[in-house]
C-alpha cells in the first residue's frame, strides 16, 4: 500500500511541477514575442518582472521545504539551516530590486541571482536524494523542472541584456 501512496505523491508532484513551469515559460515567451506588437514592450517588461517575482517565490519556497526537512529530522546529511536562510535573503534582495541606500541591481543580475539560487537548491536536494532523505524519483523531477525554469530565466536575462538592463 505504501507503494501506491508513493506513486500518487510522485504523480501529484509531477503535475504540480509541470503546472508550476507555466509562468516561467509564458513569461519567457512574452518578453521575446510581445515587443513585436504595438504596445507590447510594456507588456514584455511587466512579464520580465513577473518571472522575477515568481522565480523568487518558487526558490524561496524550495529553500523553506529544505528547512522543513531539516527540522523534521531524519536527515543524514547534517546540512545546517543557515545556507537556506541565506538563499531566502538573496532572493528577497533580488526581487526587491531598488534597495535602500541607492543600491540598484539591474534586472539581468536580479534574474541571475534567482537562477543561481535555483541551481544551489537543486544541488542541495540532489544531495538529500543521494543520502536517502528524499525519494529517488524526486531528484530526476527536480532536474527537469530546474532545467526548464533555468532556461526560461536565461531567456529573460538575454532579453534584458538586449534592452540594456544589465
Amino acid at each position: 500500500m505504501a507503494g501506491a501512496g508513493g506513486d500518487n505523491r510522485r504523480a501529484e508532484m509531477m503535475r504540480l511541477g509541470l503546472m508550476g513551469l507555466v509562468p516561467f515559460l509564458f513569461g519567457a515567451a512574452a518578453v521575446w514575442i510581445a515587443p513585436l506588437f504595438p504596445g507590447g514592450d510594456i507588456f514584455a517588461r511587466t512579464m520580465q518582472s513577473m518571472v522575477l517575482a515568481y522565480g523568487g517565490i518558487i526558490a524561496a519556497y524550495m529553500a523553506g521545504v529544505g528547512a522543513g526537512g531539516l527540522l523534521v529530522g531524519g536527515r543524514a546529511d547534517n546540512e545546517p539551516l543557515l545556507p537556506g536562510m541565506i538563499v531566502a535573503l538573496v532572493l528577497w534582495v533580488a526581487v526587491w530590486g531598488n534597495l535602500p541606500f541607492t543600491l540598484v541591481i539591474p534586472g539581468a543580475w536580479r534574474h541571475g541571482l534567482v537562477l543561481v539560487a535555483l541551481i544551489y537548491l537543486l544541488l542541495r536536494d540532489l544531495r538529500a536524494v543521494d543520502a536517502g532523505n528524499l525519494p529517488s524519483w524526486y531528484g530526476a523531477l527536480r532536474i527537469r523542472l530546474t532545467f526548464w525554469a533555468g532556461l526560461s530565466i536565461t531567456a529573460v536575462i538575454l532579453r534584458l541584456i538586449l534592452w540594456g538592463n544589465y
